[in-house]
This record gives structure tokens, sequence and C-alpha cells, in this order.
């Protein structure tokens, strides 16, 4: 038996859409089988304790590990919280493969959630006053009918317990919570984004809400399945050293008295492929991501996984993804967190890709990874140095103007770069400074007829000759 339980903590004072009630608790499935439900003074409680949590944040720790964790800013002010054990036998009889059951109370109003239905609704407990007799049951809720905004939903904490927890497994955890990955788009960073979430109405248990840049409030449009053209899947976004990222993998430390030592190891899987593993970057077949977490603490983590590695330009189909992730402690695996997505077929952009070349007997990579009209974003490698490099179409001298940055600079310092670049006949692009030929890779040069070579060679021969490309 596996016991889901979703408590949107930030809705301690905010579900102000339900009736007022002094407390809500987990339900077993309503009346089954002719036998109601137990009413709240039958129930057994075996273990509560009582706290203050203010807006900081804070948790109340029952036996066994079971520890409610509030986040900040889930009280919008000093609050009193009780949280309770209670006897699965007495709570719901008409079910004896329960064996857990989580009560929380609080002086505002709590709501915990045991799941989700086909419909895309909640299902959960129908809030009762302090003092009511009436039986525990099952009711269907919408988003709407309890107060949950996008805001709130980025603070929602979820439990989620096969069965008594076991008094000696690792304290240490691999979370992936909402909006902590992104798909970035042909605009590149600051552009439109897919934004991840939990959704237990997708077969796939995630779907993403498509905005038009990460500081875009509301819920987007929702995506069953990511669009083709993105460029970049970001778990998270590292910002200067000395700050966690937004974003990114949450590794949670609830030992109280020893910091340790964490890893993980993030892994891509193409499963319309047969499960077949992918590499995340040219040559490599993993990202290691390692630090250390205090004790009683939590950090993040991020990663990036340009999509051309997971997905050549060769493949012209709908492909299905795994990011599997595993967690290690102190050299022993502790936990894993994975997800799934389904990626659209592409939408061919003539530049993005990598063009290469050799200029003064080196090779010479200039990796598009966004395009925007005429404009693109990428990184150019030359002489063991790779910098961040994009390219502004001037139609008045038939060439792109090109700034160049190193990519540890945040936010970028681009500068004016010595050379341009221009169409050159028959699909390539010819750099001015240092001079060079680059030819994009996966293109068949040989085939004039090929479709590959047709998008590029078009694009380039329209853009030489004057006109705008559509």
């Amino acid at each position: 038996m596996r016991v889901f339980l979703k408590m949107t903590v930030a809705a301690l004072a905010a579900a102000a859409a339900l009736p007022g009630c002094g407390g809500c608790r987990t339900e077993c499935g309503g009346s089954q089988g002719g036998t109601a439900p137990a009413p709240l003074r039958a129930l057994r409680v075996l273990e509560e304790k009582t706290a203050v949590v203010d807006p900081s944040g804070g948790a109340i720790e029952l036996q066994g590990g079971i520890r409610f964790v509030f986040p900040a800013g889930a009280l919008p002010r000093n609050g009193e919280v009780t949280v309770r054990r209670l006897d699965p036998a007495a709570f719901c009889p008409h079910r004896p493969e329960v064996s857990l059951v989580l009560d929380c109370r609080a002086t505002g109003h709590a709501v915990i959630l045991t799941g989700y239905t086909k419909a895309g609704t909640y299902l959960g407990v129908n809030p009762q006053g302090p003092n009511s007799t009436k039986g525990v049951t099952l009711t269907e809720f919408t988003e709407a009918d309890l107060g949950i905004t996008w805001a709130l939903r980025q603070t929602y904490a979820a439990i989620s317990l096969p069965g008594p927890p076991d008094p000696g497994r690792r304290k240490v955890t691999l979370n992936i919570p909402p909006g902590a990955a992104w798909f970035q788009g042909t605009q590149g960073p600051q552009g439109q984004v897919c934004l991840f979430t939990w959704d237990g109405s997708n077969p796939g248990g995630v779907s993403w809400s498509k905005k038009p840049d990460l500081a875009a409030k509301g819920d987007g449009e929702i995506c069953r399945t990511v669009p083709g053209d993105v460029t970049f899947l970001q778990i998270g976004l590292q910002g200067a050293a000395v700050l966690q990222p937004r974003g990114g993998f949450e590794v949670v430390n609830a030992d109280l008295n020893a910091a340790h030592d964490v890893s993980i190891i993030v892994e891509a899987f193409n499963m319309t492929d047969g499960g077949k593993k992918v590499a995340v970057a040219p040559g490599q077949a993993a990202i290691v991501l390692e630090g250390r977490v205090d004790p009683d603490s939590k950090w993040r983590f991020a990663a990036s996984i340009e999509i051309r590695n997971l997905r050549p330009p060769e493949i012209k189909t709908a492909q299905t993804f795994e990011i599997r992730s595993t967690l290690y402690v102190d050299s022993y695996a502790a936990d894993t967190a994975n997800f799934g997505f389904t990626l659209d077929p592409d939408v061919q952009l003539p530049l993005v890709g990598s063009w290469t070349g050799t200029a003064m007997g080196m090779k010479m990579t200039l990796a598009v990874a966004s395009q925007s009209g005429q404009d693109w974003s990428g990184t150019y490698a030359f002489q063991r140095e790779t910098f961040g490099m994009d390219g502004t179409w001037k139609a008045e001298t038939g060439c792109w103007e090109l700034r160049f940055w190193e990519l540890t600079d945040s936010p970028p310092a681009k500068m004016g770069f010595v050379g341009s670049l221009m169409p050159e006949p028959g699909g390539r692009l010819r750099l001015t400074a240092p001079g060079c030929v680059l030819s994009k890779e996966g293109v068949n040069y040989d085939d004039a007829a090929a479709d590959d070579y047709k998008l590029v060679e078009e694009y380039l021969r329209i853009l030489k000759e004057g006109g705008a490309p559509k």
C-alpha cells in the first residue's frame, strides 16, 4: 500500500474559498460496503506535537523520522501548528492496508490531499469545524476551490510513504521541486521557457508550462509534450559561486548533527529507442554534481543539457526521454529522482547546430544554440578556448555583426569581435577573421536534393542576395 499525501502548506491561511475549520486530515476513501468512516471524536491519537511556526518556516518531527516541513512563506504570520499520528485501525477500519495516517491542524487553515483524478482535480478531505461530529468524507476539489494559485503551488510539500518509515534509513534525500527545471527556447536564456511541474493527471506524471520568460507570473499554457524547437534543458541555473542556483536538484539533509558529502549522477535515456542511454554532452555519458550539505539544511545543484546531444539533428520524429538522477551520500547510493518528457519533432532553424572548419591548421567550431529571425546566439571554440558568441544580421553590409564574452561572466560582458560572419555559396558560412569557411554538421553537402542541404543552402542564398528568408 502506498500512502500519498499532498499537503498545501501555503494554504494554511490562504484557502479562504473553503468553509473555515480548525483542522484538516488525511482520509481513507469514505464509506465502503456500508461501513461509515469514524467520527472525529472516535479517532485514537498515537502521537501529537504542537509548535509555533513563523513566516520563515520550520519543521515538526514525530517519532520514526516523520517530519512535517513548512517552507518559508507557508504562513503569513506566526501560527500554532499541531501535528498528530493517528491509529489507522480506528480511522478507517475498512482499509486494513493503510499503515500510516497523519493529521495537521493550524490556527489558520490547512488542507491535506490524498491524490489526483484523471480529470486533473484533487482528492482530499471535506474540512469540518473543530467541534464537528460529522464523518470524514472524500471530496473532489479543483484548484479554484482550494484557492491555489501559481505562487502557492511553488510551496507545496509532498509526503510519499509506502509504510512506517525505517528508523535506520538515510536522512539525506534528493528532490526535484515544481519549477526546478525548464526548457529554454530558441530566443536564449531571456526568452520563452517551458517550466517543469509534477502533474498527477498526466500519464507521465509531469507537465510543462509555456511562459514568455522565467520571471513571468501565472500558470502559462500547459503542455503535455515539449515543443521541438527548444535548445537546452536547464535543471536549475547557476548563479554566483557563493549563491545557490535558481531551481535545480534539491538535496535535503535531515540529519540534525552531521554534514554529509554528496554527489548527484545525472543520466539520460531515449525511451523511444528502447531505453538506450544517450550522451548529456559530447563524449560525456553523465553529469556529476558534487558538494557538501550542512546539518538540518538543504542545498541546490544545477545542471544543463543541450538538446542536440539528446536528439541529433537527423532525428525528425517525436522522442520520449527519461532523466534519471542518483544521489550518493558519503559514497553510498541514497536516493533517486527521475522524470520523463516527450520532445515534439524539431522545427527546423537553418542556423541552429554546429558549424565547423579549419583555421591555421586547427579546428574551429561555431555552435549556434538559438535563432530568432536572422539573429543567433551560441558559443565559439578555437585554440582550446570557448567563448559565448552572438550574431546580429546587418542587411546593409550582408553579414552578421559579432560579439563575444567569457562564459563565466554573469551577466555577460559582451564585446565586439574583430571579424564578421557572412553567407557563403553552397550552404556554408565564412568567418572573416581568422579566415575560415564553416560547414554545418549533419548536412549532406554531397546531395543537392537532400532536405537538410536545401534548407540551409536556400536560406543562406536568399540572405546573400539581399532578401529576407521567411
